[in-house]
């Protein structure tokens, strides 16, 4: 991740806590869907939709049934980043889990103690557990943290990723044209019918401490976010990261 601020905040690539490395996208040239559902709703396919692996919303929660943990509440201004992949190990059926059934051809999003048909056999046809992470800036009081509700089991639970993450703001690189290539980065609510093939993210983080004798007064403009300067004691730095993303749909 690159950074440009002001100071040193001791983190090394919040990246890796927010997409992950070396994970296997739920993506392959087909799909079908069961009908898949859990706590928090599935507001606009969010989680049964295995074609929409990376999603976001600008700004906003998105109408999505599970809300900010008790006590906090969504950073003004701040984006809400959806990542959903298979797990990278194979597992066997579980009644009690969001799975995914997938092949070279097709994939499915299910739950029950049957697996969808139409797969195959043997090493054709593949069982993983579903990972879904849905990040957000949360403040409660003077507290600011990059949060996440994560999926376990069939449950959605709420936990803290990183503390002092005061914003993340998500773009998303669109081809157009279906070469493979991004030819330009939208906010989300903006990618249209285009595919997504990389993805740019922000995140301001901020010292835990004050600094005496220091005044912060940088104002941060990146993506669609325009921070005025704090004017505190807290050092800052923007760090971004842009990702390509393995296996896109054409």
């Amino acid at each position: 991740m690159t950074p440009a601020g002001d100071g040193l905040v001791p983190i090394e690539d919040p990246s890796r806590a927010v997409v992950g490395t070396g994970v296997p996208p739920i993506m392959a040239p087909g799909y079908t869907f069961g009908s898949v559902t859990d706590n928090c709703g599935n507001v606009n396919g969010w989680l049964g939709d295995a074609t929409k692996y990376l999603g976001a919303f600008d700004s906003s929660w998105g109408g999505m049934v599970c809300t900010p943990t008790t006590g906090w509440t969504l950073a003004a201004n701040t984006d809400v980043l959806l990542v959903r992949r298979a797990s990278a190990e194979t597992t066997a059926i579980d009644t009690n889990k969001i799975q995914v059934q997938s092949n070279r051809a097709q994939v499915s999003v299910f739950t029950g103690a049957t697996a969808p048909g139409g797969y195959g056999t043997g090493a054709a046809a593949e069982t993983h557990d579903m990972v879904m992470n849905v990040y957000y800036i949360a403040t409660s009081g003077t507290q600011v943290s990059l949060r996440r509700k994560t999926l376990r089991g069939k449950t959605m639970v709420d936990e803290e990723v990183i503390p002092d993450v005061q914003d993340l703001q998500v773009q998303f690189g669109i081809d157009a044209d279906g070469d493979g290539a991004a030819e330009k980065y939208v906010n989300p609510g903006s990618v249209g019918t285009a595919s997504i093939v990389s993805a740019r993210i922000w995140l301001l983080i901020r010292s835990s401490d004050d600094e005496q004798g220091f005044k912060n007064s940088t104002n941060y403009q990146y993506a669609n976010a325009n921070i005025a300067a704090a004017n505190d004691k807290r050092r800052r730095i923007l760090m971004s990261k842009t990702i390509q993303i393995r296996n896109a749909q054409s």
